[in-house]
């Protein structure tokens, strides 16, 4: 795979379609309509795959004997071999509709499971604004309540993720019981100050977390955790807030790391969904990436 699929017949094609891509997800799109996209982009690559060679029949005229295209072998005639159901497609850790950034897919496989399973440190660019209070901590809630809160500055805001860091390092030491078995590559993470717990089951733990931009009352943190859900990293912001003794408000979640894949991947964007190409060259590399990172 990885390369021009011209010539190769679509059950060839079919057999090695297996494992697990990466794309970037714009905001304010639904998962349903992700998932649409990439079946008809298997659908329709794997069946034209097999392009000009089709069966030959013999035809005799008066003068001359000729071959010809077979039609009845043509997609266009015949109907395509394989269908959307044919490909099995499922998101890890799917990110909701109004959030944006990397979404690890799989086809065809059933390796997806070993992956979430583990735990996996994931980053995150999070914007909030401060002063409103809204009815789920988002700028899409009603609004209840607005508060003073020029009072913030960079420098609170700075002092405010340390010691959010601190907490949270603090609590797993805590709890040494959580964290994976002394080995080689647990001793490398640790000593980089990484511990990786034992499952995914455990309270969502936060590894670094910065402000990255402030521009009152809008701000923008980088986060790096494990165990996180949507909900904990909107209600971090609102946290964020009432520490600061004003409210916040989660205005934007983009995932910008997925265990191995970050940005500097070659994920899929949108406008590459429909190339079949891009996305048999994307196959190759996250299996590959999956396989050298020992996940699956």
């Amino acid at each position: 795979m990885g390369v021009s699929t011209k010539l190769v017949h679509p059950d060839s094609l079919f057999k090695n379609l297996s494992g697990f891509f990466a794309l970037y997800k714009p905001p304010d799109l639904n998962l349903i309509n992700v998932l649409r996209e990439m079946k008809f982009a298997f659908v329709k690559g794997t069946n034209e795959s097999w392009n000009g060679n089709q069966k030959k029949i013999v035809k005799v005229t008066d003068n001359e004997i000729t071959l010809e295209n077979d039609i009845t072998s043509n997609f266009n005639c015949s109907g395509y071999r394989y269908i959307r159901k044919d490909f099995k497609i499922d998101f890890l850790h799917p990110i909701s509709e109004f959030n944006s950034g990397i979404i690890v897919g799989s086809v065809n496989t059933d390796k997806g499971y070993k992956i979430e399973k583990k735990p996996l440190i994931k980053a995150y660019h999070i914007k909030g604004r401060l002063g409103i209070l809204t009815n789920d901590n988002t700028n899409r809630g009603s609004l209840i309540e607005r508060a003073t809160y020029t009072h913030v500055n960079r420098s609170k805001m700075d002092r405010m993720m340390s010691s959010i860091q601190s907490v949270y390092q603090r609590e797993i030491l805590k709890n040494p019981t959580n964290v994976l078995g002394i080995s080689e590559e647990t001793y490398e993470e640790a000593s980089k100050g990484i511990i990786i717990p034992k499952s995914t089951k455990t309270p969502p733990q936060i590894y670094d977390i910065k402000c990255i931009e402030f521009d009152r009352p809008f701000f923008k943190i980088e986060i790096q955790t494990i165990n996180e859900s949507e909900s904990f990293l909107i209600n971090l912001i609102h946290s964020i807030g009432l520490r600061l003794r004003t409210y916040a408000i989660c205005v934007q979640i983009r995932r910008i790391k997925y265990g191995p894949i970050d940005l500097n991947s070659n994920c899929l964007l949108q406008n590459e969904w429909k190339e079949f190409n891009k996305i048999l060259e994307n196959l190759k590399e996250t299996n590959k990436t999956f396989q050298i990172k020992k996940f699956v």
